[in-house]
């Protein structure tokens, strides 16, 4: 009943294997100062990728070797959830140990992401097999917790100690049959972008803690996330364009509706 529309998307990620998922053993743990709702947004803004994380881009622009990758022209999406949780799904081709290949990993790895791939479309069928393995997404269950289904999965639980200091925790999951080839491959993929000195996370901080500093040395009351605001828009639920910010409105909505609550 919590999860709501958001409870799919965790059988989702559940579904990467028939046989189900384990922890990886190992927990990232790094402290920011920020408060701990900056990293909910910028955990599924749709449009700081080509940005923020230059670097990652170009270095994925080299490895991909031929494989056009160019996030702004790629098919995402932003998606309400109802409760305050939402998410931001993209089509990349960024490389995930369940059924997306680069040519980097070579043909060893191909033919055991291609088997793998086939399974899951065997078991799920065309349409939901194509969207669990091509899709990448970044969900937030709402107050404070990310679900990096992506180049890997990653659980992140956010533990605020101020109002300016976050403690994240992390945790890698996967599938409990996958093969060392696999695990190898997804253990790399966590540590090269999501994890706490991979291509994403530090640039991730430095932009939180700025952006914590500049809120606390400025007047203004209110940040804008009225991007694509329609009128009458169901503020928990919908999807909308990768650079909406419907996300982020549905998480405010839901915050404000239990802070305000008698």
């Amino acid at each position: 009943e919590y999860l709501g529309d958001a409870g799919d998307r965790i059988d989702m990620i559940a579904e990467h294997s028939a046989a189900g998922l384990e922890v990886i053993n190992g927990c990232h743990e790094y402290y920011i100062r920020a408060n701990y709702k900056l990293m909910c947004e910028n955990s599924y803004d749709g449009y700081h990728l080509n940005i923020t994380h230059a670097s990652y881009v170009d270095y994925m622009k080299e490895v991909t070797k031929g494989i056009v990758w160019n996030p702004a022209a790629m098919t995402n999406h932003s998606r309400a959830l109802t409760n305050g949780h939402a998410c931001f799904e993209m089509d990349i081709p960024a490389g995930r140990p369940i059924a997306q290949w680069l040519p980097i990993w070579g043909e060893e790895v191909k033919a055991e992401i291609e088997s793998k791939r086939a399974e899951v479309y065997e078991r799920l069928g065309e349409e939901r097999g194509a969207f669990i393995t091509k899709w990448h997404r970044n969900m937030i269950i709402f107050p404070a917790t990310v679900m990096n289904d992506q180049q890997s999965i990653l659980i992140r639980s956010l533990l605020p100690i101020s109002h300016n200091e976050t403690i994240v925790r992390a945790w890698a999951l996967g599938p409990i049959d996958e093969t060392p080839l696999l695990r190898k491959i997804r253990l790399e993929n966590v540590l090269s972008f999501l994890g706490p000195g991979g291509f994403a996370t530090p640039d991730d901080v430095e932009m939180l803690e700025s952006c914590q500093l500049a809120y606390e040395g400025s007047m203004q009351e209110w940040n804008d996330v009225s991007k694509g605001f329609v009128v009458g828009e169901d503020p928990q639920r919908g999807n909308s364009l990768f650079d909406n910010e419907l996300q982020m409105r549905a998480y405010w909505t839901e915050y404000d509706r239990r802070m305000s609550a008698e």
